[in-house]
Parts: C-alpha cells; sequence; structure tokens
C-alpha cells in the first residue's frame, strides 16, 4: 500500500484550516461578549482606567519633607526583640504585656542565646529612641500618597517606585516596643505619645491604590489596637487622654481603601490586557515566560529536566513563541473578561460590607464568586485563561481581614467610651445607649452582624463587650473556643470578646509556667 504523502498534506492544512476558521469565529464572539461586558461597567459608573482611580500627588510642603523623612535608610532598623501583644492567656483573658516576665513574640534562636531580660528589652528601646523621635514628627504630617504620577500602562504599574513596606514594619515594632517600655516604667504620656505615632503610621499612604499597600496599613492597625488594649490596662487615664484616643481610633478609616485598591487591581489587569494586545511579539513573550513557567501553569512545562538539546530548544519554541501567539489570536478575550467579570464580584462583595451588610451575607457572595472562579480554572483544561490563573489575588481572605479590624477597631472605640463612663459616674454603664451623646456619637455597629456591638454588665461592676464573630449569632459574649482544647483568641472563641486583663496572680501563673515550657526546650 503506497503512502499518498501529498493527499495527507492536504488533509492536514483542511483539518488546520478548519480550527483556524473555528478559532477565528470564536476569537470574535468572544471579542463582542467582552465589549459588552465592559460597556455594561462603564453605564452603571465603574472605574476601568488607573487615570480615574489614582489620587493625585500631593504638592503639600509638609507632606513632601515629611515623607523625606520616612524615606530614610537605616532611620529604623529591626528590632532584634518584639514583644507579644494582647496574648490570651484564657477565653476572654489576656495578659498584660508591661506587666510580669517579658513576653516575646519571636524568641531569638542560637545554642548560647539566653532568655532576654526586660533590662536588655530597655536598652534596644533607648538606641531606637533617636530614630523614632524624626519618625513622630514626621508622622505629624503623615502623606496621603507617594507622589505617584500615574500613566494608564503596564510599564508605570509594574516599575512603580513605592514605599518600603519592610521599613514600615520596622516602624510599626519599633513604635510599640516603645510604648510597651514606656508603660512597663510607669511613663503613661510616653506610651500615649508612641500609641498616638502608631496610630498616625496606619493612615501613611492612605490613597494608595494598591492592595497589598492597603493590607500593610490593616496589619499596623492590628499592631495600633493591640497596643491600645495595652495602654488601657496602665492607671493614671483622664478624660482628656482618653477623648484624644478615642478622636485618634475614630478617624481610622480602611474600607474605602480597600475598595479603591481592589478597582485598582481590576485596572491593573485591564493595563495588563492592553499592554499584552498591543506589544511586539518579543515583549508579549517576556511578559507570559514568568506566567508559563510558573507551577500554577497548566500550558507550561513543569516536568523533570530536559536533557536533550533539541528537546530543550523545542519546549522553549513552545512556551515562549507558540503558546503566546495562539494565545493572542485565540483565547485573550476570554481572560479578560474572566478577570473582570471575577474583580467585579468582588468588588461588589466589598461594597455589600461597606453598605453595612452583616458579614455572613458578604462571605457568602465571596465565597460564591471564589468557587466560580476556582471551577472555571479547573475546567480550563487547554490553560486559555493563562493570565488570570496566576494574576487573580486571594480577595476574600483580604476582605475577611479589613471586616476584623474594623470590629476590633470599634470595640476599642466603645471600650475606651465605658473607661469615660466609668471615670465620671463610677460604675461601667448599664447599655451602650447609654453613652451617647456624650461618651459616643452613636454606638458603634459590629460589622459582624450589622447591628449595634453587643454589651452587657455585670454585678461586681464589670462588663462583657463583644461582637457575634464571624457567624454573626450572639451566644451571650461567649469567649470559649467552639472545638474542646482549641487556642483562646478574639476570633477563636463563639464570639469575639474584648478581653479582661488577667489579674497579676493569673498572670504570674501563666509566665511561670511559660519560663518553664521554654527552659525544657533547650
Amino acid at each position: 500500500m503506497r503512502f499518498h504523502w501529498g493527499k495527507t498534506l492536504l488533509f492536514v492544512a483542511v483539518v488546520v484550516a478548519i480550527f483556524a476558521a473555528i478559532d477565528a469565529a470564536h476569537f470574535a464572539s468572544s471579542k463582542a461578549t467582552l465589549a459588552r461586558y465592559r460597556a455594561q461597567l462603564l453605564a452603571r459608573g465603574e472605574k476601568l482606567k488607573m487615570t480615574e482611580i489614582a489620587v493625585a500627588p500631593s504638592t503639600n510642603e509638609e507632606f513632601i519633607a515629611a515623607r523625606q523623612v520616612l524615606s530614610r535608610s537605616g532611620l529604623i532598623t529591626s528590632p532584634a526583640l518584639i514583644v507579644d501583644l494582647t496574648k490570651y492567656i484564657a477565653p476572654g483573658k489576656a495578659r498584660v504585656a508591661w506587666r510580669g516576665e517579658l513576653d516575646l513574640g519571636v524568641f531569638p534562636t542560637g545554642t548560647n542565646t539566653t532568655a532576654p531580660t526586660w533590662e536588655s528589652f530597655i536598652s534596644q528601646a533607648e538606641r531606637t529612641e533617636p530614630g523614632l523621635r524624626n519618625v513622630r514628627e514626621a508622622l505629624d504630617n503623615c502623606p496621603p500618597d507617594i507622589g505617584w504620577k500615574w500613566q494608564d500602562d503596564f510599564a508605570s504599574i509594574t516599575n512603580w517606585p513605592g514605599r518600603t513596606f519592610v521599613r514600615d514594619r520596622y516602624f510599626a515594632q519599633a513604635l510599640y516596643n516603645a510604648a510597651i517600655v514606656d508603660l512597663r516604667e510607669s511613663n503613661l504620656d510616653a506610651g500615649i505619645t508612641n500609641l498616638h505615632a502608631l496610630v498616625m503610621l496606619t493612615r501613611l499612604n492612605r490613597n494608595e491604590p494598591v492592595l497589598v499597600s492597603q493590607m500593610i496599613r490593616i496589619a499596623i492597625t492590628q499592631s495600633a489596637l493591640s497596643t491600645t488594649w495595652e495602654t488601657l490596662q496602665a492607671p493614671g487615664w483622664d478624660e482628656p487622654r482618653l477623648t484624644a484616643l478615642q478622636r485618634d481610633l475614630e478617624q481610622m478609616s480602611f474600607i474605602d481603601g480597600l475598595e479603591m485598591s481592589f478597582e485598582a487591581e481590576r485596572a491593573f489587569g485591564q493595563a495588563r490586557m492592553t499592554k499584552l494586545r498591543n506589544s511586539s511579539f518579543a515583549e508579549m513573550s517576556s511578559m507570559l515566560s514568568p506566567i508559563l513557567s510558573s507551577p500554577q501553569s497548566s500550558v507550561g512545562y513543569s516536568g523533570p529536566p530536559l536533557l536533550d538539546g533539541l528537546s530543550r530548544a523545542v519546549m522553549s519554541t513552545w512556551q515562549n513563541k507558540v503558546i503566546p501567539a495562539a494565545y493572542r489570536a485565540s483565547s485573550i478575550n476570554e481572560d479578560e473578561l474572566f478577570q473582570l467579570k471575577t474583580y467585579t464580584k468582588t468588588l461588589d462583595a466589598v461594597r455589600l460590607l461597606k453598605q453595612g451588610h452583616p458579614w455572613p451575607e458578604v462571605a457568602t457572595a465571596l465565597t460564591n464568586a471564589t468557587h466560580e472562579m476556582e471551577e472555571t480554572l479547573r475546567k480550563d483544561a487547554f490553560g486559555r485563561l493563562i493570565v488570570s490563573r496566576a494574576a487573580i489575588p486571594n480577595f476574600e481572605r483580604a476582605v475577611l481581614i479589613e471586616a476584623q479590624t474594623e470590629t476590633r477597631r470599634n470595640l476599642a472605640i466603645a471600650a475606651i467610651a465605658i473607661k469615660r463612663f466609668q471615670l465620671t459616674h463610677g460604675t461601667a454603664p448599664p447599655s451602650l445607649a447609654a453613652l451617647a451623646p456624650q461618651f459616643l456619637a452613636t454606638v458603634p455597629v459590629d460589622p459582624m452582624s450589622s447591628k449595634p456591638l453587643c454589651y452587657h454588665s455585670n454585678p461586681d461592676g464589670s462588663f462583657a463587650l463583644y461582637s457575634t464573630g464571624q457567624d454573626g449569632v450572639d451566644d451571650g459574649g461567649d469567649a470559649t473556643p467552639p472545638k474542646t482544647g482549641g487556642k483562646p483568641g478574639l476570633w477563636e472563641g463563639r464570639d469575639a470578646v474584648w478581653p479582661m486583663a488577667a489579674t497579676p496572680e493569673e498572670q504570674a501563673a501563666e509566665d511561670g509556667a511559660h519560663v518553664h515550657s521554654m527552659a525544657m526546650t533547650k
């Protein structure tokens, strides 16, 4: 039987032509679908360009001067010793970091390392003080942005000068370490000064439309709220000091920044896809190469090393030339549409939170969006959604952290107002409603339930202040974890309870057990 090369080649050409025609029709259809969806978003007022989102850089001379101070290299270095704040020792009860034994969040390692003492911790704070003095002064004129001049192209997104997140973390650690030392030495005013600077640090670059920047702000806020709890346990508070601290916390704001950063993520995606469409073949291959070679990619080569030089060349051609060309010719519209829909569904969930919907409703919307995204990616057997697979971050976790931080902030504001009431009346208020309007303009809302925070006073003069926790159900202020033997913490209990301070005796017993445990591990 003779093999007819001519007929075979003709058959292959016909098959290729048929597939090309099908793909061309699919490309045209997906392009029209993408255009319709974009038009729908624009009609409802959505911002799809960074130039519509980014705030113009400030020209305020004090802001510019403060930014220059805060950008100095070596102003604050990484603290070797970092104190552990608001450490729970039982459900609804935490140890006071500045009282009793020194308890560190990270214990120094090394075979000859001895346990750090308060003396070494205080000495570290003293060495940091000259730099912190400059930080505190600069934070009194906290810059709202970093001065980017946005261009709506891919280069300005990837090559931004940016802030140094590591340096911001050093500032926060040094400030709360210093506050704990101040409280240890019974210097309340100095502790309040460092706490105020830490709160101001949460406002640094607050107009920056980048998700990671907003998440850094929220992380610093969690440290500030832990330091707030520690500071409130100190004696010597009066009405002016409490009022100033309450005002600081009331001026914090995160939900708008989170919404803006999610809009920016969507706009980044648009700029990225525009760049992919309009770039040269070499530029496009360069942009896709890190994605295709990542473990998340379903189309790049991730098997054992290829030893044969020809095989390597073939795989390189496939990964760096064939796939990028096929992607732009066939599936780039689908990929962009998928990104737009995923970002928008997440934004809709963020806006539910902003509008005051209870967390379980917001969580359901986020879970549905995440599940739909993951299911679509799982079914993407041919790897058409190349960029989406690598570019879409974990939005669900980011929104949860924001909701938890906002809840904790409202708890702190209510706790300060309760302390002000106690100073005036000598007893805890009968209800949170009794705090308004003298101590609170309105009772803070619990984002978890969308109702006022929960509260009840006890016959012994103490009180329970709490959020319902993530399930939105009021369990009466039950701080015990649902699972037997679960580790206590603010979000580990059935309700998220503002902790009471451990008594000196309880803390001494806990410190003794901790020291014994550390000795046994050496």
